[in-house]
């Protein structure tokens, strides 16, 4: 008896929070786009937030000091032939871990920072007709007319052009730059909102990465230079 009353109430208490105003606007279509947008934003920006240790890592890892310290061979210096060349393999092995280890970090920064970000919007882009009813997010660049529903072949030249855009900051701009006609629809704000934001990242990352590559090159130049000095006694050694 007292548990039919118990179920009784629960079903009472449950029908009157289903029959509520303020459940009946959390499970609303309107409410269910806003949180597909959220869950968006919110796997791009920890995506992103991910990335800030690999990056601070590979900071760390292009300094010339980190660099002296891996072509530096541990030990006194090799006198015979047969030991120089140990030597030379070791520091030939070392250098091939730093530039596989340099490589894995470039690859997980950039996976993080533009792949995941730029998967994102292409998936607000592919269910856009649900997100934006009645508002297209994507327009052809020649007739300014609405692409509604967007096919896989929109989808792909929309990413190459966003991509293009984002990575080359202003020099696709400056030199008008584009591929295709695709272009994100400025009249929606929100949409338009979410492109600015992966260019902006994707422009961050990018000419990071180049940065940290140009730094790499020029600092392996200069401490491979000392090596190549004491090669010249290397040869003469082993002559």
């Amino acid at each position: 008896m007292e548990e039919s009353s118990v179920l009784g109430t629960l079903a009472t208490a449950w029908q009157a929070i289903a029959d509520s105003a303020l459940y009946q606007a959390l499970i609303s279509e309107q409410a269910r786009r806003i949180y597909v947008f959220a869950l968006a934003f919110a796997i791009s920006l920890f995506s992103v937030y991910t990335a800030r240790k690999p990056f601070i890592r590979l900071h760390r890892s292009t300094s010339i000091d980190t660099l002296r310290r891996v072509l530096t061979y541990r030990g006194s210096k090799p006198s015979t032939p047969r030991g120089i060349a140990r030597r030379r393999q070791r520091i030939r092995d070392d250098a091939r871990a730093y530039s596989m280890t340099s490589l894995g970090r470039i690859g997980l920064i950039f996976a993080l920072g533009v792949i995941v970000p730029l998967i994102t919007v292409l998936t607000i882009t592919w269910i856009a007709p649900f997100l934006f009813p009645g508002h297209a997010v994507l327009i052809d660049a020649h007739t300014r007319q609405a692409i509604d529903t967007p096919a896989v072949g929109d989808l792909a030249v929309f990413t190459v052009d966003m991509i293009l855009k984002g990575a080359l900051n202003d020099v696709a701009e400056v030199y008008e730059l584009n591929f295709g006609a695709v272009r994100h629809a400025s009249d929606n704000i929100l949409f338009g909102l979410y492109v600015l934001m992966f260019r902006l990242v994707a422009d961050f990352f990018v000419i990071g990465l180049v940065l940290y590559a140009g730094r790499t090159l020029w600092n392996w130049r200069s401490v491979t230079a000392d090596f190549d000095k004491s090669a010249v006694v290397v040869e003469g050694l082993e002559e």
